[in-house]
Order: C-alpha cells, then sequence, then structure tokens
C-alpha cells in the first residue's frame, strides 16, 4: 500500500465569505501538519468592505497571505510550507426544502431539476434554478434514504426505511412501480442499470439484488454481506479488459428479464469494512478486499478505477484489475468520508469529489509524481500516486455533508445535516 498525503491542510470559517465583505470582520484560520511534530498554526483574516474584486488590502497573519479573492472565491498561500488552497463559497442557497438533516440528493441529466430526500421522511422534486418544489412524492411509509435519477431524467427512483423501491414520474408525481418483497430490512443505496429496464437495490439486510422494473420482478441476490451495505458504485467494463474471476467458472445468468447487464460491474461495501466487486451478469466475485473501517462510500472513476471513503477519513483508490490492494491510501482529518462522486469537468482523468462528517467537501485530483497519469490505472505500478487538494467548498459551520453532486451544466450541489442545499459555480 502506496501511504501519501498533503503535509499541510487549511482550514477557513465557514463564513468567510459573508464577513471578509463587511469593514472591521475578522475570519479565523488555521494551517494543519501532517507527519511532523509542528502544532497548528492559527491566524486571522481582517477584511474590509469591497465593491469589486481584489486580493490587496487584507491583514492576515505571517504564516500565509490571501493570493486571490473575490466574493464568491478566495486562495490562501503558505510559501512558508508550499500549501496553496482555493476556497468557493456558494452561489446559492436552498432553505426551504427540507426541515431536517438532508440524505440523498440527485440532479437530472439535463441540470435543470433536483431529488432530494430528508430524515423529515419527504422526497421533493426542485427547480435548480430558484429551489422552488415542483413536486413531494408519497408513499413510502417511513424515512426515504436514497434517491437517483433516471438518465431520461423524467423519472426518479427511491429506497426506503419501508424495505420498498418506488419509481415516480417527474410529470405528474405519481408512482409507477413499487418493488416489494426480497429485501427484510431498509434499503441503503440504488444503482440504475443503463437506460433503467433494470435497477439494483443495496440493504441493511446485507444483500445486493437486481430487479426487473416493468414487471416489478426480483431476478436474483448479487451478493451477500455479513453487515449491512452502506455503498455501491456500478461501472461498464470494455469487453477487451479482462476481469479476474475468483469463481472456477463464468456462467451468464441472464434471461429474458435481465437487459444490458453485460460487461457490468457492482461495488458494494459495508458496515464491517468489507468490499465486494461483483460481475452482474455472470454473479461471480471479482474482487474482495477488507478494509481497516465501515465503507462509507464509493465511487468509479474510470471503467477500472474506483475511489472508496472509510469511517475514520481514509480514501482509498483501487482498480478492479489489481484486487490485491489499494493503489493508495490518503487521510488527513480523522473525519468520516460520507460522500464520493466523479468530477466531470476536470481536465484530470483521476478527478473525484470528496464531502466530509466535519464539514468539509474537497476536489482532489489523482496525480503521478513521475510524469502524466494514463487513464487506466492498470500500469500503475511503473508511477508514484497521491491525491492532491485543488479545492475547498466553504458553507456547513461543521454540520456533517451527507451529498455531493456535480451536474452536467457544471455546478456543484451539496446536502447537509442542516437541511440546506448549496449550490457552487466552480468550472
Amino acid at each position: 500500500m502506496n501511504e501519501t498525503g498533503n503535509s499541510c491542510l487549511f482550514l477557513l470559517q465557514s463564513s468567510w465569505h459573508e464577513a471578509l465583505w463587511t469593514s472591521g470582520e475578522k475570519v479565523w484560520v488555521s494551517l494543519k501538519h501532517f507527519g511532523c511534530d509542528r502544532s497548528t498554526d492559527h491566524g486571522e483574516i481582517r477584511g474590509r468592505k469591497m465593491d469589486e474584486e481584489a486580493s490587496e488590502g487584507f491583514k492576515t497573519s505571517a504564516f500565509f497571505d490571501v493570493k486571490q479573492s473575490d466574493k464568491h472565491s478566495i486562495t490562501l498561500r503558505s510559501s512558508k510550507f508550499g500549501v496553496t488552497t482555493k476556497f468557493m463559497a456558494p452561489v446559492k442557497r436552498f432553505t426551504k426544502l427540507h426541515n431536517k438533516s438532508i440524505t440523498a440528493l440527485d440532479i437530472s441529466s439535463g441540470g435543470g431539476l433536483g431529488v432530494s430526500a430528508s430524515t423529515d421522511e419527504t422526497l421533493l422534486l426542485w427547480d435548480t434554478a430558484t429551489g422552488t418544489v415542483r413536486r413531494t412524492f408519497t408513499g413510502h411509509a417511513g424515512e426515504v434514504n436514497c434517491c437517483k435519477f433516471f438518465p431520461s431524467g423524467v423519472v426518479v427512483l427511491s429506497g426506503g426505511m419501508d424495505t420498498q423501491l418506488k419509481i415516480w414520474s417527474t410529470e405528474d408525481g405519481s408512482c409507477a412501480r413499487t418493488l416489494s418483497g426480497s429485501h427484510n430490512a431498509s434499503i441503503s443505496c440504488t444503482e440504475v442499470v443503463d437506460r433503467g429496464r433494470n435497477i439494483i437495490s443495496c440493504s441493511n439486510d446485507g444483500t445486493a439484488r437486481l430487479w426487473e422494473c416493468g414487471s416489478a420482478t426480483c431476478i436474483s441476490c448479487i451478493t451477500k454481506h455479513n453487515s449491512k451495505i452502506n455503498a455501491s458504485s456500478l461501472t461498464t467494463v470494455s469487453s477487451a479488459l479482462c476481469v479476474p474471476s475468483t469463481g472456477d467458472t463464468m456462467t451468464t445468468h441472464q434471461n429474458d428479464l435481465e437487459f444490458e447487464t453485460k460487461d457490468k460491474v457492482l461495488i458494494t461495501g459495508s458496515e464491517n469494512g468489507d468490499l465486494l466487486g461483483y460481475d452482474v451478469a455472470n454473479r461471480t466475485e471479482v474482487l474482495s478486499f477488507k478494509c481497516r473501517d465501515s465503507v462509507n462510500c464509493c465511487t468509479f472513476l474510470n471503467e477500472t478505477t474506483f475511489a472508496v471513503g472509510l469511517q475514520d477519513g481514509t480514501i482509498l483508490l483501487m482498480d478492479i484489475l489489481k484486487p490485491g490492494q489499494p493503489l493508495l491510501s490518503f487521510k488527513t482529518l480523522a473525519s468520516a468520508v460520507l460522500c464520493l462522486s466523479q468530477s466531470r469537468h476536470s481536465s484530470h482523468s483521476l478527478a473525484f469529489w470528496a464531502s466530509f462528517a466535519d464539514g468539509r467537501s474537497s476536489l482532489f485530483y489523482v496525480v503521478n509524481r513521475n510524469g502524466d497519469l494514463s487513464e487506466k490505472a492498470e500500469s500503475s505500478q511503473t508511477y508514484k500516486l497521491e491525491l492532491q487538494l485543488q479545492l475547498e467548498l466553504s458553507g456547513p459551520d461543521c454540520d456533517p455533508v451527507n451529498c455531493i453532486v456535480q451536474s452536467s451544466d457544471g455546478f456543484i450541489y451539496t446536502a447537509s445535516r442542516d437541511a440546506v442545499v448549496r449550490k457552487y459555480k466552480v468550472f
């Protein structure tokens, strides 16, 4: 395992974008150090009223300076310790969607609609430009744990504590299908297979199941964990790649209810730290790894490489073609990783967003110290991989950020325990 990480990490007061533009306000700044005995540096920025973009005029503590700033971004630099971090403030805050913690969030393929679920037992469809609620989906008995758009953007999939999956129409709010009877515990996460004729559900009962939507039929149990499943991610692997299987044979289980599952690989992570990968069509295991803590989230970055977030704050980078050990392990603060999602607009082939239990949301690039990183990680043995922190999103004041999603039009959306959806313009 390649242990890697930044040597320093800037922390900035979450309300900096409000305080710095008011004359006389102060904002606290900390610089935490890793891998050495140096204690955290604490300082401040003294703001001033500003009517235009400017980075001059700030009074800062000795160990850093303000490299650039405007009303929605500020870049801090410490020449002494060789670290620079850009912080982004939200361009909009939607505060009237839910009354309690938001547990799930997704944005439609066109970027115009959002869907969110909350511990207040509501599932809402809303306009991403204004935050106006378009539909309230009612039918789950209890809390809704997960929600996801189908690729068409006009259908929503949800799963709840009532062990049911529901398929909703965004046009009239009706429930087109209810899929139930196979799970005996709460639904934790879901995956849509290609266009959505099949879906996959994961549950606190430890199973991941394949369904056919038209007939509401459970086709098969894909995998079984010894504890509840917290995370899943689905990828399509090109037929040219030979994904290793731990089984003796590769037998196709497809039937008349199964569509486009060929070359699909499902990764699932559980509360006891088990990370399993399965060839969906053949129902064969392609990866088994024991993590050192609970798996909270995972996401594919390309067809074979995926990131995993753990309860102890560790991010792992793994490859289904090299299932024996992680490509790298990264950790800064001991704050749980709650959500990971691929960055769609980065020039880097491997880039992702991560949100944490301490209120941070960060953009990371996977880089190679020896040169350019190829899109596929199978040649990574010749590379020295590391994660670089590129950007921090400000907003929640130590409230866990449960979801982070990037839309097709370049906006980033986060949802947290404080019941606020924040919208950022980064790219």
